[in-house]
């Protein structure tokens, strides 16, 4: 990225430096095929136009005034001296000052109107851009400090510097994520509807108006063509700005902005839209060959543009700021960008004012509803879209519905067959539909405990869990065969939650009632027997590429580790690394989940060395393509730490224990045993340290890990 910015500026200051009737032909010259180049060249070029704004980025040396002869330079204005020229506009030129009376140490952008014999109507622009910017109070709006005339009659504003870069490239060279993306534009809006709030139009909307601080604090900038939705609130007898001017930026211009129609504030909702659609996919939505208002008008009827998740899903022809630039990455952020995503982008960016967002409000409102995993009100509000809705916010309740209704489903299916088949059989259909109904009861019981609106709390995954187990223990008891069943499915999803006791508890009686009903020889309860007999018959099958066989493996291996048969466990895990090696590659979510199994088991045995090294190989491969805060991560974290601590590497322990417990205990609640012993974990730590250092012990690399990077 470096390179990139560097030629960006090459070209900036060889194209500034033409007559800008030559400007067009240079640049198609210079960037050839690279439309994003050209773009972004483009787009620096408008901002140094007669509406150049109030902290433009522009690197000095393009002004056609050098520098170093600028008389401006090292006089007072008021309190404050001006040391160099950071930015130059068509009418306006901004200084980097410092504060001159020695009272405290503060550096300020100082913005000089050009031309002292400017024109009345260019005057009275700038008073009410100052105006403007003394009436906005936001914390992400750069703020106005203080403001006057020169000796020789140039009005002058002081405003908040401003150190950042602006917000696409920060978000490149950042490579933030999807969400952190997201957040960062919910702030901008913020910024531009408290604007709205003052009557205020932006107008000029576009990433070089919007700097990223170090801290990564958006600063909105530049309301030197900002419109007045009420001219008399700040300049009593002002006229209202002028459309014929056109003043704007080709590319985040609203079509009646391009057009020079009057504008309100959905014409900042369209460049907003365009500016999301940059941040998500590295582009804009029109391709531009002609940035005279007649092109930009023929580009909106001429051209349909892709919906972020299709833009983004193609293979960029050259370097752009997207997400995700690698063909994985580009695949998941398309599955991430649609629907949703695709809707709200495209509700904003549409050429009527009238179907666009009903103000900036709405828009950030539907982002956070995104986050938030709720509907969103630029999708229809149909029923089928607002059950996926609910049950992507309630991942859990939703695999044990599915598991209940798949299990309880298949009575209903058998029971239908016997009954069209044999009359006096309708008394068993009868009562395999009253199980059906009954478990179908259950799983509507659920959903309702588990809605805050009907009860007033949040229920935890645990609590329904054993909520729906009491039920259907009770009202079970005459048909045990279902009861089994259910029984057994509550206790493999208590098992994926960490919830052992309970789950071996509820295991244990569903195979002793299959034992009393089936016998000893059916499948249902030679589970560990059948488990073996699989995974035999998978071996055997030549050529098998499927993921089950490696899958029961890893399976098997946990069984045995929860048992406390370790040494029956090691080999499975190995051998199931081995398999999603051959079939899903080394860098594969699923081919290291064996290397924590592994870590995990080494740890239980007091090899932390080798333990931390398959750690390490696991979470390398996670954290590249899972949330920063996924249960496996944090789980693994935990373990990781553990194992550091012992090998006397307490600061990175402490790291790692401190940031994975709460996540822990948030998912899996105080009291699960996963959370009990990342607990312990923490609190041993203090233990280790206490006792000291033990003997420099490197991490060793175990040999099947040595073709991999194990930091």
């Amino acid at each position: 990225m470096p390179a990139r910015w560097q030629r960006i500026e090459d070209l900036f200051e060889a194209a500034a430096a033409r007559d800008p009737a030559d400007r067009h032909r240079f640049l198609a010259r210079a960037c050839g095929d690279d439309e994003n180049l050209k773009t972004e060249l483009e787009a620096l070029l408008d901002h140094d136009r007669e509406a150049a704004g109030l902290l433009g980025d522009l690197p000095a040396g393009a002004d056609t005034e050098a520098a170093g002869n600028d008389p401006m330079l090292g006089r007072l204005l008021g309190t404050y001296r001006l040391e160099r020229r950071i930015g130059s506009g068509g009418t306006s030129t901004v200084y980097l000052a410092r504060r001159a009376d020695h009272q405290f140490q503060m550096r300020v952008a100082v913005k000089i109107l050009r031309f002292a014999w400017a024109s009345d109507d260019l005057l009275r622009r700038f008073r009410i851009e100052r105006q403007i910017l003394a009436s906005l109070e936001h914390p992400n709006i750069a703020r106005l400090l203080d403001g006057g005339t020169t000796d020789d009659g140039v009005p002058y504003v002081v405003i908040e510097l401003v150190e950042g870069q602006p917000i696409d490239a920060y978000c490149a060279r950042h490579d933030l994520r999807l969400a952190e993306r997201l957040e960062l534009f919910r702030t901008v809006c913020g910024a531009v509807h408290h604007a709205h709030q003052k009557l205020i139009v932006h107008r000029d909307l576009k990433p070089s108006n919007i700097l990223v601080t170090r801290e990564g604090v958006p600063k909105l900038l530049d309301f030197g063509i900002a419109k007045l939705l009420s001219p008399e609130v700040y300049d009593d007898g002002a006229v209202p700005t002028a459309t014929s001017q056109r003043l704007m930026t080709p590319g985040y211009a609203s079509p009646e902005q391009v057009r020079g129609e009057p504008v309100s504030t959905t014409a900042d909702v369209y460049a907003l839209g365009v500016l999301l659609y940059r941040l998500l996919t590295g582009g804009l939505p029109y391709r531009l060959a002609d940035r005279e208002p007649t092109g930009i008008l023929h580009a909106f009827a001429s051209q349909k543009p892709d919906v972020p998740s299709v833009a983004v899903a193609r293979p960029p022809d050259q370097e752009t700021d997207a997400i995700g630039k690698a063909d994985p990455q580009r695949r998941r952020l398309a599955h991430q960008l649609s629907g949703d995503l695709d809707a709200i982008v495209m509700t904003a960016i549409r050429q009527e004012p009238r179907r666009r967002y009903g103000s900036v409000e709405r828009l950030a409102d539907d982002i956070d509803r995104h986050l938030r995993g709720q509907p969103v009100r630029a999708r229809p509000d149909t029923w089928g879209y607002r059950t996926r809705s609910w049950l992507s916010r309630h991942r859990l309740l939703a695999t044990l519905a599915s598991a209940l209704l798949v299990a309880m489903l298949g009575f209903g299916v058998l029971t239908g067959r016997y009954a069209s088949r044999l009359a006096e059989e309708r008394d068993l259909a009868r009562q395999q539909h009253d199980k059906a109904q009954l478990a179908l009861d259950l799983v509507i019981e659920l959903f309702e405990a588990a809605d805050p609106e009907q009860n007033g709390e949040t229920l935890t995954a645990r609590a329904l869990l054993e909520q729906g187990a009491r039920r259907m223990e009770s009202a079970l008891r005459e048909h045990p065969k279902a009861g089994a069943q259910i029984l057994d499915t509550i206790g493999r999803v208590e098992t994926r939650l960490g919830l052992y006791d309970s789950a071996i508890d509820r295991l244990e009686r569903a195979l002793a009632t299959r034992r009393s009903l089936l016998g000893e020889s059916h499948p249902k309860v030679a589970s560990e027997d059948l488990i073996r007999r699989v995974l035999d018959l998978r071996r055997r099958w030549p050529g098998d590429r499927h993921a089950d066989l490696p899958t029961g493996l890893y399976n098997l291996g946990n069984l045995y580790y929860f048992r406390g048969e370790l040494d029956l466990a090691e080999p499975l895990f190995r051998e199931a690394h081995a398999r999603l090696v051959a079939l899903l590659g080394n860098d594969h979510t699923q081919t290291v989940a064996p290397l924590f199994g592994l870590g995990r088991l080494l740890a239980a045995r007091g090899d932390a060395s080798e333990s931390a090294a398959y750690l390490r190989r696991a979470l390398d491969v996670w954290r590249e393509h899972l949330d920063a805060d996924h249960w496996w991560i944090a789980r693994a974290e935990s373990v990781l730490g553990e194992c550091l601590a012992q090998l006397g590497r307490f600061d990175e322990a402490e790291a790692l224990l401190e940031r994975s417990f709460p996540i822990i205990e948030a998912q899996r609640g105080s009291q699960d045993i996963e959370t009990r012993a990342a607990r312990e974990r923490l609190e041993r730590l203090e233990e280790l340290r206490a006792m000291g250092p033990p003997p420099v012990r490197p991490i060793r690399i175990p040999e099947s890990l040595e073709s991999h990077t194990v930091p």
